[in-house]
């Protein structure tokens, strides 16, 4: 069996891989903090030598524009060759991602982890135990089937990479 690595922006979507695996969400595999639209996945990929993955990658599609020449498309290019990269866009950031599979408004969210602001919210997220944070976001009337199944054609992805990911013209 291949193994799988979930490459992901920053440590709040670590978790949240962590915690869907722990929950049998997801297939299981290691999550790892590496921001593919910045980072060189060249030096990564030498690190792991041979060894061939399965790799997921999870691009905050809100920190774009992201054109054909960028790095995302290039790391994308590189890892096409060896690796077979599942690319999962979140449109939006992680809380917006959240509050919209549980069905509310951002700042019920943040009620719901008692907290005020961004920043606060990452940090009262990161707190809460791998095992219980599925419970807690399904309380909120979390809906894992919605997670990542947004369609990002807007002005954060220009069509050239449109095309490039999904083969097609946006």
């Amino acid at each position: 069996m291949r193994r799988r690595v979930y490459l992901c922006e920053g440590e709040t979507e670590q978790h949240l891989i962590k915690a869907l695996k722990e929950n049998e969400l997801i297939e299981p595999g290691k999550p790892q903090v590496f921001n593919v639209a910045q980072r060189d996945v060249k030096k990564m990929l030498r690190k792991w030598g041979r060894e061939r993955f399965e790799i997921v990658v999870v691009v905050d599609a809100d920190t774009g524009p992201y054109a054909a020449s960028s790095r995302l498309a290039e790391n994308i290019e590189v890892l096409k060759k060896s690796h077979m990269p599942c690319l999962i866009l979140q449109c939006e950031n992680l809380e917006e991602e959240l509050a919209r599979c549980c069905g509310i408004v951002l700042h019920k969210l943040y009620d719901a982890f008692n907290a005020s602001s961004a920043s606060e919210f990452k940090e009262k997220f990161l707190n809460v135990q791998q095992a219980r944070l599925i419970e807690k976001l399904e309380h909120c009337g979390f809906d894992f089937s919605r997670m990542w199944q947004m369609h990002c054609k807007d002005e954060k992805l220009n069509s050239t990479l449109m095309e490039y990911l999904w083969g097609r013209n946006s």
